[in-house]
C-alpha cells in the first residue's frame, strides 16, 4: 500500500471516528417535561429573580442543614435584606445627590457635552433595532452585489 493511500485511508477513518463521536451530543439537549410545565412551579428564570432571602449563604447548601435550619437563615436573611435594601436606596439616592452637585460646577457648553456623551453611551432601544436591522441590510447588501 502506497503513502497516499494510507493517508486517506487513515484519514477517513478519524473522520469517521470523529463523526460517530459527535452523535451522541444531540441526544443531550434539555428538553422541558411535561410534568414541570405542569407542575405549575416557576421556571429557573422565574425562580433567579424571587427572593434573595431564600437563599443559603455560599458554601452553607454543602453543610446539609436540615429544613428548620434553613428556616432560620431565610428569616436572618430577610431581616438583614431589608435594611440592606434600604441602604442600598440611601447609597444610590446620595451618589445621584452627588453627581447633580458636580454637575453645577460645569459650564452650559460642558453641560451639553455631557449630556450628548450620556445620549451617546447608552443607545435607546429603537436605535438599537434600526441598528441590528442595518446591518442585516448592508450583509445582504454585500451578499446580493457579489452576485450580480
Amino acid at each position: 500500500m502506497s503513502k497516499t493511500t494510507r493517508f486517506g485511508v487513515l484519514a477517513a477513518g478519524a473522520v469517521a471516528v470523529m463523526m460517530a463521536g459527535t452523535y451522541p451530543l444531540g441526544a443531550q439537549e434539555a428538553k422541558p417535561s411535561p410534568k414541570a410545565e405542569s407542575s405549575g412551579r416557576p421556571g429557573p428564570s422565574e425562580r433567579r429573580s424571587a427572593d434573595t432571602s431564600r437563599r443559603v449563604p455560599p458554601f452553607f447548601a454543602q453543610l446539609g442543614l436540615t429544613p428548620e435550619q434553613k428556616e432560620e437563615i431565610y428569616t436572618i436573611r430577610r431581616k438583614h435584606q431589608e435594611k440592606i435594601d434600604a441602604l442600598n436606596k440611601q447609597l444610590g439616592d446620595l451618589q445621584s445627590q452627588m453627581l447633580n452637585e458636580c454637575e453645577t460646577v460645569l459650564d452650559d457648553t460642558q453641560k451639553q457635552m455631557l449630556e450628548t456623551r450620556r445620549n451617546s453611551k447608552k443607545p435607546t432601544t429603537k436605535a438599537r433595532a434600526s441598528a441590528a436591522t442595518g446591518k442585516d441590510s448592508v450583509a445582504s447588501g454585500k451578499e446580493s452585489s457579489k452576485s450580480k
